[in-house]
C-alpha cells in the first residue's frame, strides 16, 4: 500500500523479497482455484465500483474463477448497474 501514496519510490529490500517468497510459496502449493463440476450449482458473486469491477465464481464455498477489470473512458460514466 505504500507504493499508491503520492511521491512514493519503490525500493527491492529484504521485506519485499519476504512477500514476494511467501507469495511464490501459496501460488505453488495451495490449490487456489477448484476443477467446476456441471451437476452442482454455481454461484456468481460481482462487485462494482466507480473505476474497477470484480467478479468471482464460486462453488460450494471454492473458487472456481475469477475476472477484473479497470474501467476506461466512457464505461466509467455507466450506471453501476451497466457495470
Amino acid at each position: 500500500m505504500e507504493l499508491v501514496k503520492k511521491h512514493s519510490q519503490f525500493n527491492w529490500r529484504e521485506k519485499q523479497e519476504k512477500v514476494f517468497i511467501t507469495f511464490i510459496e501459496i501460488l505453488i502449493h495451495e490449490l487456489i482455484l477448484a476443477l467446476s463440476n456441471f451437476v452442482k450449482s454455481f454461484e456468481v458473486e460481482c462487485d462494482a465500483s466507480g473505476v474497477r469491477i470484480g467478479v468471482i465464481l464460486v462453488q460450494e464455498g471454492h473458487l472456481i474463477t475469477y475476472f477484473s477489470e479497470k474501467l476506461y473512458g466512457v464505461a466509467l460514466n455507466y450506471p453501476i448497474y451497466d457495470k
